[in-house]
């Protein structure tokens, strides 16, 4: 074998040294390994996400449904206005659960051919937005004499005790009858990604998100939960803590229609502000506001009572402009069941 010129076996020795270091030091990295989720156990001591002290929002309402008597009117003209009272209430309280509905909500679009789209929603059930349900719930029943934050914290209970993040996926079309679409979601793969880039995946869900979804019978929803807490070394930590968390990722890869993968797709919901101002985001209204004296009746808003109740099935069409008013009281019915 004839021998190298000794320039060249320098040169080789320099290339082969310039690749080691690059390949330890500034190479490709490995692929991460895998971290394993483990739940916290259900007894372990934590600052649950919907056991935040009552959102002062609903105050204003509940206030407004039960003015001061006046004591110059008959009783049953103050009985009348307490009436009107409720039932105006009753709208600033369907008012307040259409902005929690659409707050907590992000709808991504799915096309299913040149002239139909899906619209997959999820709705994280934050502690604002149940409140907001339970606050139309008692108005539902009658609100008198009743103790409305011994009920809501009651009913909120219920949903403390579960130690979960509750969120609510939606499958709708507007045109159902624009084919026979198949929608595949792999609800496992539908995973929420923290701030410190924890890819968790649902604890459990409602079965009927897992089968293939035939658009043309019509929506299909239910229900996916995720941990509250997770273990990290030993300590338990919470998936979204206010302070770390400005929002919340679900994602997943694929989505499968008639077959064909498409994705991947992200949920972003925004969860938490950087600075925490103390300002209300939303401040309830009215139809009227009521002048109770004698000499200036109260002029009569007709309001649409068959309103003031849930709904078993969402709207379709998010083009139209009650379209997030339905859905808060899709919401409504879906968590309480009241409608079915």
């Amino acid at each position: 074998m004839q021998k190298l010129p000794g320039y060249i076996l320098q040169w080789y020795s320099i290339i082969v040294f310039i690749t080691v270091v690059l390949t330890g030091c500034t190479g490709i990295p490995p692929t991460p390994t895998s971290i394993p989720i483990t739940p916290c156990p259900p007894e372990a001591a934590l600052d649950n996400t919907y056991a935040l002290p009552p959102n002062p929002l609903t105050n204003p309402i509940f206030q407004y449904a039960a003015p001061t008597p006046d004591p110059f009117l008959a009783v049953e003209e103050n009985q009348r206005r307490q009436d009107r009272a409720i039932l105006e209430a009753r709208y600033a309280a369907l008012e307040l659960l259409k902005y929690e509905a659409a707050r907590w909500t992000k709808s991504i679009t799915v096309p299913l051919d040149a002239a139909n789209n899906a619209q997959i929603l999820v709705t994280f059930l934050s502690r604002d937005l149940l409140m907001a349900v339970l606050q139309n719930n008692i108005f539902a029943h009658s609100p008198r004499n009743v103790d409305v934050y011994a009920v809501m914290n009651s009913n909120l209970s219920q949903i403390t005790n579960r130690k979960e993040l509750i969120f609510l996926v939606t499958v709708i079309v507007a045109n159902p009858n624009g084919g026979a679409h198949i929608i595949d979601m792999d609800i496992h793969q539908l995973s929420l990604k923290n701030s410190d880039n924890h890819t968790i995946p649902p604890q459990h869900d409602d079965h009927n998100l897992d089968q293939p979804i035939n658009l043309s019978q019509g929506p299909a929803f239910g229900f996916i939960y995720y941990p509250l807490a997770i273990q990290m070394e030993g300590v338990c930590k919470q998936v979204l803590d206010r302070d770390n968390n400005t929002k919340i990722n679900i994602e997943t890869s694929s989505v499968l229609v008639d077959s064909v993968s498409q994705g991947p797709f992200i949920w972003t919901i925004p969860y938490a502000p950087l600075v925490d101002t103390g300002s209300s985001f939303y401040t309830p209204s009215y139809p009227i506001t009521p002048t109770i004296t004698p000499q200036s009746p109260i002029t009569q808003v007709e309001l649409d009572a068959s309103l003031f109740s849930p709904l078993n099935l969402p709207p379709v069409d998010m083009t139209n402009e009650f379209f997030w008013r339905d859905f808060g009281r899709f919401i409504w019915g879906q968590v309480t069941l009241e409608n079915y």
